[in-house]
């Protein structure tokens, strides 16, 4: 499961729990926790993401292990520069043999939520984060905005197709193709 955290919301929580010590609330533990994980507890599947993402791109997804498959093909082809992705098969070749599956690991958030604010972070597909971060990463690429959805609708952007590759689409995380190279689907 993926747990994105606005910087903003990490930086308040983190401020919330060094001021413990000196201002705790009536449900602070004496003494306070001393580790909290501080990961966003409102969290999506990998599989929703791309979901959301094929609002306004173009790509098709495919499972992990046909995905790598591919990745192995284009490292055959020397095609790294276009392909950055195939730095990290190696990676991807021994920690997903089996494909990605099982959702990962869960860490509890519920000190941190208690004593901080993080139970106030945002849920990111829900309320359009995702789009933000898609649609800021695409201007500094080069491309504009248009009208509404993670791009702001259109299937074009700057009179080209955005995406038209394949993405992994099996739960917990990976690397997705989109706009004709390997691109960091975290």
């Amino acid at each position: 499961r993926c747990s994105w955290l606005p910087v903003d919301t990490l930086a308040a929580a983190i401020v919330d729990l060094t001021h413990l010590k000196t201002n705790p609330s009536p449900s602070t533990p004496s003494p306070p926790q001393l580790v909290y994980n501080l990961l966003n507890p409102h969290t999506f599947t990998w599989s929703s993401l791309l979901h959301s993402l094929r609002t306004d791109l173009q790509f098709q997804i495919v499972p992990f292990t046909h995905w790598l498959a591919l990745l192995k093909e284009s490292a055959t082809k020397g095609e790294e520069e276009d392909n950055p992705a195939i730095k990290l098969l190696e990676y991807f070749e021994m920690n997903y043999r089996e494909g990605i599956g099982g959702g990962g690991r869960m860490f509890e958030t519920e000190n941190a939520e208690r004593d901080s604010r993080l139970g106030d972070a945002p849920r990111v597909l829900e309320e359009g984060l995702v789009g933000k971060f898609v649609g800021r990463w695409m201007e500094s690429w080069g491309y504009r905005k248009m009208g509404e959805g993670v791009l702001g609708g259109g299937k074009e952007v700057n009179g080209r197709p955005v995406g038209g590759k394949m993405v992994n689409g099996d739960g917990g995380g990976g690397i997705g193709e989109m706009d004709g190279g390997m691109s960091n689907g975290y």
